[in-house]
């Protein structure tokens, strides 16, 4: 009996001096830790701070060491908040903390970053003339896409975008009807209110094991309208539009109004209308093109253009100048002026 007791105690004994052991990943244990990882969604490359923090135990007094891929990588007393760097894109980062608490409690979470990479580039479907050397900009009500270019790696080598899985978000809000599988375009069309416009893409290989988060935000533009001197001999003279004053001292000039952001897919679209005004007073101008004469006549004619979109009524844009009429020569001289 006396060998019993003494054998129970011992047992009770070395039960108060184990200590116990969580995993905070483990199923119906994952409230142990509170954490913050900041940024949210990294990046490869990106520098993450991970926080954590508990209200059961006293962290300030724990002894805490933080793990890289394996590696001790800090240790201290109440060391709850750890930084390090994420490996490029088709690299693993294992981040590991272990935490001993005073009351001889063991928990430990881990971290695992595997990132690939996915850039987002725009394209507005507004009009821009052939020459025109720079991008397409998104205009009120306009419609555009979003393009992912994801880098996703699975046993070392690029996984064909069709085959990853896509989800969107569009300004906080999922889009599952043009999420899934292949789907690396995102269509939308721009508000009546205007205002930016962020969207999300996460890209996830198919199994699961590595992720990519974009995202971009596009402003709304305003359509841009300018005129240009259409010459006979030598076309639209498009290295330079008409300033705020033309001198007519030829026969006969030629302007040929230019828009620019506008949901058409030429200058001539039906889809625009021209009002040409000339002295305040409506012209029979209704296309981008307009002729003066000069008899040799002198005087000033003041010259406004409003170009709008019929179908979306916040596309417009105005342009105005003058065109004073000087006496005529044959001789053509300085055609316009910025």
């Amino acid at each position: 009996m006396i060998s019993l007791l003494i054998a129970l105690v011992f047992s009770i004994s070395a039960f108060f001096a184990t200590p116990l052991t969580v995993h905070a990943d483990s199923q119906g244990l994952d409230q142990v830790l509170e954490v913050n990882i900041t940024p949210e969604n990294p990046a490869p490359g990106d520098q993450v701070t991970i926080s954590v923090a508990n209200d059961t135990y006293n962290l300030a007094k724990a002894d805490i060491t933080w793990y890289v891929n394996g590696a001790v990588s800090q240790e201290a007393t109440g060391l709850t908040t750890f930084t390090t760097t994420i490996g490029p894109a088709g690299t693993k980062t294992d981040v590991q903390v272990d935490i001993k608490t005073i009351e001889g409690t063991e928990i430990t979470k881990d971290f695992p970053f595997n990132l690939g990479d996915v850039g987002l580039v725009w394209e507005a479907n507004t009009y821009v003339p052939p020459w025109y050397e720079g991008k397409a900009l998104f205009t009120p009500q306009a419609t555009g896409r979003v393009i992912a270019l994801p880098q996703i790696y699975s046993g070392g080598s690029i996984v064909d975008p069709s085959k990853l899985i896509y989800t969107w978000t569009d300004n906080g809000s999922e889009e599952p009807s043009q999420s899934g599988y292949g789907k690396d375009i995102y269509y939308f069309v721009g508000n009546i209110i205007s205002g930016p416009r962020t969207i999300d893409v996460t890209v996830t290989e198919e199994s699961g094991s590595m992720t990519a988060n974009g995202e971009i935000t596009i402003n709304a533009q305003e359509p841009i309208l300018r005129v240009y001197q259409n010459d006979p001999t030598y076309g639209l003279q498009y290295q330079s539009a008409i300033g705020s004053q033309y001198n007519l001292s030829v026969p006969e000039v030629s302007f040929e109004a230019v828009p620019f952001f506008y949901s058409a897919d030429s200058a001539s679209s039906p889809d625009l209308t021209y009002s040409w005004l000339s002295n305040g007073s409506t012209t029979n101008q209704t296309s981008p093109f307009i002729s003066f004469q000069n008899n040799g006549g002198q005087g000033t004619s003041n010259i406004s253009l409003e170009v709008d979109q019929v179908q979306d009524i916040l596309q417009a844009a105005q342009a105005a100048f003058s065109v004073v009429f000087k006496p005529a020569t044959t001789q053509q001289s300085n055609a316009f002026s910025l």
